[in-house]
């Protein structure tokens, strides 16, 4: 692949391994001492799109409802284009009900994301 064409798909300054092949790691707070570590697996860019990366906005949504849980605790929340499930899984453990979707190529990913994050109740 051309150096340019390589450039098409990067949003920030991380390399592709950082990027795409190793895990993205949250730290959710939950108003708890104790901080709790999330890992989000990520994937390649394919044909099929680019829900196999946490992009920038979901870290800043994620955060957001960490620092209002109120928002979702005990309320039904809807992730639509949910990618990696970063934001879902934030929703889930700070007590929502979750119903996340994607393109169907990106819900393997999504689905082992979630498990393996505890969010073992957030239906797709």
């Amino acid at each position: 692949m051309s150096f340019l064409k390589s450039w098409t798909w990067k949003r920030e300054h991380r390399s592709d391994r950082a990027r795409f092949h190793e895990p993205f790691v949250y730290t959710l707070h939950e108003r708890q001492p104790n901080a709790r570590q999330l890992s989000i697996s990520q994937a390649p860019f394919d044909a099929e799109g680019f829900a196999s990366t946490v992009w920038d906005s979901s870290i800043v949504m994620a955060k957001y409802f960490e620092r209002w849980p109120d928002l979702v605790c005990g309320k039904r929340c809807l992730d639509l284009s949910a990618g990696c499930g970063l934001v879902g899984t934030v929703m889930a453990l700070l007590g929502a009900e979750v119903t996340a979707t994607d393109l169907q190529p990106n819900l393997a990913l999504l689905k082992q994301n979630a498990a393996q994050n505890g969010a073992n109740s957030f239906p797709l």
